[in-house]
């Protein structure tokens, strides 16, 4: 047997049942495996005393509770125990390799990205709320990389809840992460310009998509659904889209999943010509705003994904305390939040778990942005590495030897 590892924040809501034995600390057997949750009571105290064997863990039984799909077995090899793995520094070696495939003069960009999407989405099957916090969390990297890996993390939780097989989800994430490869200049540029776009960049825009199928062929990618979905990922269901201004059944459903994760990543990012919005502006603006340009079970399916809070999302609490979302539950409109600093005074030395439906002082009462916290957000404190049964990411990688 492995040494125990604790509960994590989250990883049993209300609703779920045990995938494994639960025990404390000493050893003894708390809950078995299979035992319903029943109470916020018995969430808060399996993650203050629960300890389980990872070598017993489940972790498919674990993501059919939430909903969520894991990476096909060739992506997370069985083996009896594994790493610990940071998901930030997963995503962040990601975005590295994202960007050295950009740069790099070899003609066959198809295989590396590919290994970068499968990385992608081990990540988001090792925790999905780490993942979902990347994208309000960023790491340092150029807008040019850091935008489609945060597209490829949604589109690949987004697609975790849809009918796609294993060909159309590798394709869809292929294309998150190279959707732009034939305008990146025309990116970097926009994202620093606080100037209206001029009619010559406005024309490099609706030529985008048809410019990357290009540069994609040119590299050596063949795959027709991969080259059609970045060919459409600008398409809208009213024909109000580009390049070709297709509509309805034209458009292929993995191309509109690109196309929401595309929007609402583009929408919570800075830019030089205007400050991010908020995480939930921005799925009330999409379902208001776009409800005509994307299915409408997309966007319903885009807010079930993320929750009313997605992780990472910052929000002031009814006490006053200043605190970030962590992880979702099954009730969207409570998710676990931690305390960054009170209503007044330092920052806490560390951050202060809390229920937010335990007791009306932890209720959330409004969401704020980044600027109006001025406590240091620790990623690896917050979502700590997460315990595998398979191998790491990949050679090379951030995985951590502990918590």
């Amino acid at each position: 047997m492995t040494q125990r590892i604790p509960v994590r924040a989250g990883q049993f809501p209300i609703g779920s049942t045990l995938s494994h034995d639960i025990y404390d600390r000493s050893g003894k057997l708390l809950l078995r495996r299979g035992t319903a949750i029943a109470s916020e009571h018995q969430v808060e105290h399996l993650e203050q005393m629960g300890y389980f064997d990872p070598e017993a863990v489940d972790i498919h039984h674990v993501a059919a509770e939430r909903g969520e799909a894991l990476a096909p077995q060739g992506y997370l090899p069985e083996r009896k125990s594994g790493p610990l793995v940071s998901v930030f520094a997963e995503l962040g070696y990601a975005s590295e390799r994202l960007e050295r495939a950009y740069a790099s003069a070899d003609a066959n960009l198809d295989a590396e990205i590919r290994s970068i999407a499968a990385a992608i989405r081990r990540c988001c099957a090792l925790d999905a709320d780490a993942s979902l916090a990347h994208l309000l969390v960023p790491l340092p990297f150029q807008h040019t990389v850091r935008h489609p890996v945060n597209v490829a993390v949604l589109a690949t939780v987004m697609l975790a809840r849809q009918k796609f097989d294993e060909n159309q989800v590798e394709a869809t994430i292929a294309a998150c992460l190279t959707m732009n490869i034939g305008a990146l200049d025309l990116h970097h540029e926009l994202y620093y310009q606080a100037e209206s776009i001029t009619d010559f960049q406005r024309g490099r825009i609706r030529a985008h998509p048809l410019a990357s199928v290009q540069v994609l062929r040119q590299r050596g990618v063949q795959d027709p659904l991969w080259l059609q979905i970045v060919s459409q990922h600008h398409e809208a269901l009213d024909g109000s889209g580009y390049p070709a201004g297709i509509s309805g059944a034209q458009i292929r459903p993995e191309a509109q999943v690109v196309s929401l994760a595309d929007r609402y990543c583009a929408m919570i990012s800075e830019r030089a010509s205007r400050e991010p919005l908020l995480p939930t502006q921005a799925l009330k603006d999409i379902h208001v705003r776009h409800g005509k340009s994307i299915a409408p079970a997309l966007i319903s399916g885009l807010i079930s994904a993320m929750g009313l809070y997605p992780p990472g999302t910052l929000v002031r609490l009814a006490n006053g305390e200043a605190a970030v979302v962590v992880h979702r539950l099954l009730d969207p409109r409570n998710p676990v939040v931690y305390a960054l600093c009170p209503s007044a005074g330092a920052p806490y030395d560390t951050p202060r778990k809390r229920l937010t439906a335990s007791q009306p002082a932890y209720a959330i009462s409004d969401v704020l942005p980044r600027k109006a916290v001025s406590a240091a957000i620790d990623q690896e404190k917050l979502w700590p590495p997460t315990a595998t049964s398979g191998a790491p990411v990949a050679a090379g990688t951030g995985a951590a030897q502990g918590h």
